[in-house]
């Protein structure tokens, strides 16, 4: 008989799933022009710092709302649309 071993990983997501996605450097713009992007840089830069330690700007009322307008932001400023409506996770 055979046993198959399964490992668990215990992954503690601080955030939101947006979060997760802020740290991807490949969508970040380097030198934002655009408002509200430059404002949300001014105030966290994450390409210095962890998204996942990032507060809430005073405009939102929760982490997660910042953080999604954050991820669409930068979405903007390289002409690509993101919406929760169509996200498919595996």
């Amino acid at each position: 008989m055979k046993i198959n071993k399964i490992t668990f990983y215990d992954l503690t997501q601080n955030r939101c799933i947006e979060t997760w996605f802020l740290r991807n450097t490949k969508i970040y713009s380097r030198q934002p022009q655009s408002e509200p992007l430059l404002d949300y840089t001014r105030y966290y830069d994450i390409s210095v710092n962890c998204p996942e330690l990032m507060g809430k700007y005073d405009k939102f009322n929760t982490h997660a709302q910042f953080h999604e307008a954050y991820l669409k932001e930068l979405f903007r400023a390289k002409n690509i649309n993101y919406s929760k409506k169509n996200l498919v996770m595996y």
